[in-house]
């Protein structure tokens, strides 16, 4: 049954869909900008720090910022790392469960 593959009910559906879509009584859109700004100019652009409010010190804490991640992250690796190489569960335990698992089934 492909996308456009309609029943008599959905096609019924459908019908009354775009039928009360059209009954919508949509507003005047022209008349919502004031006069005063019909011939207003346009703003100035200005640069996205300054309309952040960010300064050189903040651009240089970024910098710190991404060090301070980077080196987060190396550690969080290691640490990782020194997780996969050990073993989930001692010595002692695991000869247990492989004493309690009857092979020759």
């Amino acid at each position: 049954m492909g996308l456009l593959d309609v029943t008599g009910a959905g096609r019924c559906l459908l019908a009354i869909c775009v039928a009360l879509a059209g009954c919508a009584d949509l507003p005047d859109l022209d008349e919502t900008v004031p006069p005063a700004l019909e011939d207003a100019n346009y703003p100035a652009l200005a640069p996205v720090d300054q309309v952040l409010g960010r300064s050189a010190t903040e651009a240089a804490n970024d910098e710190e910022t991404a060090d301070q991640l980077e080196a987060r992250s190396a550690g969080l690796q290691a640490r990782a790392d020194t997780l996969q190489r050990r073993s989930a569960i001692d010595s002692e335990t695991r000869r247990r469960l492989e004493d309690g698992v009857d092979a020759d089934l």
